[in-house]
């Protein structure tokens, strides 16, 4: 039996960003992959979503699409992404409807498509950094090895700041080193991606996003190989981004226990597709009785699935230690 998505479990603030049946699609192998297939969700302003999902499940191509960060063919095929501020309304896909034909359940692009996804690139453009930042997974290898740690955050504060001068971006840059708890920021402001350890660098990154002051933080599996210590570090930074700057958070992981008191809702996502939704408060009393999963909440069978093995890992690190 397929599993439906539960009812919203409240109204959102009004929606910052709506992505709206998004569908990407791949060849891989002679075959086609529906990557993500029909996946609708929005977050308000100042709100926190958490995007959860093992390997494959679709939810990084998902928050990825945003800023047209998807590659391979024919990829973004239908749906559409629309951002909305005082500032800036704009639906990213905006055309996608003639660029692409069905024939035999698969999608062929038309002569209008290779314009089309210029035009998409340029309205993503339009939005990285001041409206939508990203944290990937990845740190290290998602910094330019050539540019200094300081070059770096000095080019995110000006992107936020043309005016300010080249002395006053150096000044600044430290200044977002010490709020993310780096010691020595003037020694680190010289160093390369390549001398920092992993967890120095996502603080680095994280540095680098808030320096530009987006309306959206997209956080893409932002704990990955870290330690226990360094883990809990960026999970603090996210919520202090939250709460002092007002940014709303798409928390994107395969970790559902990391979520409690960073975000307010979550989509549980499955192949491809949206198969839960609920409040992040209806994960308080969940809890484990010998085999059996106990909740107020009637979450969905994927949903209880993941809860049993989080609640089976914690219970396992609870005995190492």
């Amino acid at each position: 039996m397929s599993e439906q998505p539960q009812t919203q479990p409240h109204s959102p603030p009004k929606p910052l960003l709506e992505v709206e049946q998004l569908k990407i699609h791949f060849r891989s192998r002679g075959r086609l992959v529906r990557a993500v297939d029909g996946v609708s969700f929005s977050v308000g302003s100042g709100e926190g979503i958490a995007v959860i999902g093992e390997s494959g499940s679709g939810k990084t191509l998902s928050a990825l699409a945003t800023l047209a960060l998807v590659g391979g063919e024919p990829g973004v095929v239908s749906g559409a992404i629309r951002y909305q501020d005082d500032t800036l309304q704009t639906d990213l896909l905006q055309g996608i409807e003639a660029c692409f034909r069905q024939e035999q359940g698969t999608y062929k692009p038309t002569w209008k498509a290779e314009g089309w996804r210029h035009a998409y690139r340029e309205r993503a453009t339009a939005l990285a950094g001041r409206k939508i930042g990203i944290i990937f997974q990845n740190p290290i290898s998602s910094q330019d090895p050539l540019w200094s740690v300081g070059r770096t955050l000095s080019e995110s504060i000006r992107l936020h700041n043309p005016k300010a001068t080249r002395k006053e971006a150096s000044q600044e840059a430290e200044h977002w080193l010490e709020r993310v708890h780096i010691k020595n920021p003037a020694g680190v402001m010289r160093s390369y991606p390549h001398q920092l350890s992993g967890g120095m660098c996502q603080r680095v990154m994280i540095a680098s996003t808030l320096a530009m002051r987006p309306r959206i933080i997209i956080a893409d599996e932002p704990t990955t190989g870290l330690d226990m210590t360094t883990k809990a570090q960026v999970l603090y930074l996210l919520h202090e981004a939250r709460e002092k700057y007002g940014s709303s958070l798409i928390f994107v992981t395969h970790e559902i226990g990391l979520i409690s008191g960073l975000t307010e809702r979550v989509l549980v996502m499955r192949r491809g597709h949206v198969v839960d939704h609920f409040a992040t408060s209806d994960l308080l009393d969940v809890k484990m009785r010998g085999e059996t999963l106990e909740t107020s909440h009637e979450f969905a069978e994927h949903t209880q699935d993941l809860l049993r093995c989080s609640l089976a890992l914690e219970e396992r690190r609870a005995r190492v230690l």
